[in-house]
């Protein structure tokens, strides 16, 4: 036991939601599903924008989700639409600073916006909702970005504690069993037929970060399974 780390904590849920939340967050997935429902919300506004076929630089145009919009809207929106979604698809720290960018971009343009509503400078017929929306998505994309940073950062940092860690010594007192069998495990919580056992065993192997201390986690808590009286 001396060489584990330290465990963090982490509160278990039930079965299902448990394994969704589990996999967003190990998988590092929860931003690029943000930044692709943002994205896919922002993309379909730009195409039922242009289908209600406003003025390019009109100050007013049709409403569109409760925003106003006009072509230079609309067309902005496409674009911005399928940036996010392409940077979804490539994940990694690509969705993190699209997210990010996109993120300012939004934040900025209501505040310059807010500033012109009314006059006739404002060339992509923004109202208040569209200052409200753009204030935002532009803190979520951020958050977002900003948490898929943190995530990747936090991946590589263990990464390369855990090559310094293990070693090859500690791949040779590896349990193939055990690691098989907690993949098993993993594999059957993902696609909601663990037991019971499994997932409170997976609980508590999930109470630490590296592979190893994963593993030896997972096997003392066959033993104690296997063992209740000692």
């Amino acid at each position: 036991m001396a060489g584990r780390g330290e465990p963090w904590t982490q509160r278990p849920g039930s079965g299902r939601a448990y394994g969704v939340r589990r996999a967003m967050i190990r998988n590092g997935s929860l931003h690029r599903v943000g930044a692709a429902v943002v994205g896919g919300f922002v993309f379909v506004f730009g195409l039922a924008g242009l289908a209600a076929r406003p003025e390019v630089y009109s100050t007013e145009g049709p409403v569109v989700f409760g925003m106003t919009t006009n072509g230079l809207l609309a067309f902005a929106s496409l674009a911005v639409g399928i940036v996010l979604l392409f940077a979804a698809v490539l994940g990694g720290r690509v969705v993190a600073w699209a997210a990010i960018a996109a993120g300012a971009g939004f934040f900025l343009s209501g505040v310059v916006n807010v500033f012109l509503l009314g006059t006739s400078l404002n060339v992509m017929a923004f109202t208040m909702p569209n200052v409200v929306f753009s204030w935002v998505v532009g803190a979520v994309l951020v958050a977002l970005g900003v948490i898929g940073r943190k995530q990747h950062q936090t991946s590589d940092s263990l990464s390369g504690s855990q090559v310094e860690r293990e070693g090859p010594a500690a791949q040779v007192h590896t349990n193939p069993a055990a690691a098989a069998e907690l993949a098993e495990a993993e594999r059957a919580l993902a696609l909601h037929y663990a037991t019971e056992e499994q997932i409170e065993r997976l609980h508590e192997a999930d109470r630490y970060r590296t592979a190893a201390d994963r593993r030896h986690a997972w096997e003392e808590s066959d033993h104690r399974h296997e063992s209740p009286s000692a």
